[in-house]
């Protein structure tokens, strides 16, 4: 009988006192394209680290559902910063060689150290950037891109190079800040991001005496309408996670969407009123939801 994995967690006999050092390197670098202000999530690094690998184990274990179980040979994480995902997708892929790919150095350091904390085999990161896989065509099977889109300096050439590498039995799993929506998460303001940066960084000041304005300069404000037609552009096929999901809800499925439980209770008092229906059909055609989630793939026979 196969051993069942479970999620991996850190503790200061599997972490390195290397390992330490080059998480707190990570954290310092803030000259950094991922985080406006990188911080702790907690006060103790250790914990923060399993913060990142228990969020990282949520993630990888819902790109498993979306994928209903699919069992991929390569995946390559693109933007795999501290490679908590990268982690936690060997533990539960054990058979798949996984690779991250980060362009940040400090990032690398981290993950390498971990994968070696851990004594995790056929689990690779290297420095590299998106447009520029270093990767054979046809490669991976699976390939994730969180909260990483936005932070590339050419969407449009990323994409194609995702799906260059792509078998053609695989997925990208894509998932992003949507900037329809009246929200800029690397700030935490609330803004309108359709009306330009200009706008953006002025409400930014009015509602924060002090941040990193200048964040913003390299984002690229994505939304599902851009990411679409470029995927038209490369003849791919997509499922929009995020309206399967909001169609979840408002069935009563909250299993798997658990950071919308506020809108599962909205739409559970639309659901008796008979106008769920009505606002789901509004928010799929006008694009406006908070995440960007897309389940990509080749023509599949």
């Amino acid at each position: 009988m196969m051993k069942k994995k479970f999620k991996l967690q850190a503790s200061n006999k599997t972490v390195k006192k290397k390992t330490y050092f080059y998480w707190q390197n990570y954290i310092d670098n803030q000259n950094n394209r991922g985080h406006a202000e990188r911080s702790l999530t907690n006060i103790n690094l250790l914990t923060h680290i399993n913060d990142c690998l228990n969020s990282s184990f949520e993630t990888i274990s819902r790109i498993k559902i979306d994928t209903n179980n699919f069992k991929p040979n390569y995946i390559l994480e693109i933007g795999s910063s501290a490679g908590a995902i990268s982690l936690q997708a060997k533990q539960l892929y054990p058979n798949s060689t996984v690779l991250g790919l980060e362009p940040e150095k400090e990032a690398v350091l981290v993950s390498k150290t971990m994968s070696n904390d851990f004594n995790l085999n056929n689990l690779f990161f290297v420095n590299g950037v998106g447009e520029n896989l270093p990767f054979r065509d046809e490669q991976f099977d699976l390939i994730i891109c969180h909260t990483v889109i936005e932070h590339v300096n050419n969407v449009e050439v990323v994409l194609s190079e995702m799906k260059r590498v792509l078998s053609p039995r695989g997925f990208i799993h894509l998932e992003a800040p949507n900037y329809n929506w009246p929200y800029e998460p690397h700030l935490a303001v609330w803004c309108l991001p359709r009306l330009g940066k200009t706008f953006v960084k002025l409400l930014t000041k009015m509602q924060k005496n002090k941040t990193n304005i200048e964040f913003l300069n390299h984002l690229q404000f994505v939304h599902p309408s851009h990411i679409e037609k470029k995927l038209n552009q490369l003849s791919m096929k997509w499922d929009n996670l995020f309206i399967k999901k909001v169609h979840k809800i408002a069935n009563g499925d909250t299993s798997s969407v658990k950071q919308y439980i506020k809108l599962s209770k909205i739409l559970k008092i639309l659901n008796l009123l008979g106008l769920n229906k009505f606002l789901i059909q509004i928010i799929a055609t006008l694009k406006i939801y908070p995440s960007i989630m897309y389940l990509i793939y080749k023509n599949h026979t």
